[in-house]
């Protein structure tokens, strides 16, 4: 991840974490969302305040393997996402 060199030059940017699942997944909701906070507890070790992120869940086409995965968006300080 990027997130040292974005989270020291732009201090008041924000991220959203999207935690994805195969909805064959058991539970495919809640790995997501385990992802997602996952992603949010790595952030934290590496020093960037989880105030800063927010978290969503995705789902993608089921069986696909690929969507085992989290996306990491930065969001510029007054934007929206």
């Amino acid at each position: 991840m990027t997130s040292r060199c974005v989270c020291r030059a732009k201090p008041r940017a924000s991220a959203v974490i999207i935690g994805y699942s195969d909805p064959k997944e058991a539970k495919a909701d809640k790995v997501a969302g385990d992802r997602a906070t996952n992603g949010v507890k790595y952030l934290g070790e590496k020093g960037i305040d989880a105030s800063r992120v927010k978290t969503r869940t995705g789902s993608g086409q089921a069986g696909a393997e690929q969507n085992r995965h989290i996306d990491v968006i930065w969001v510029p300080e007054g934007a929206t996402y």
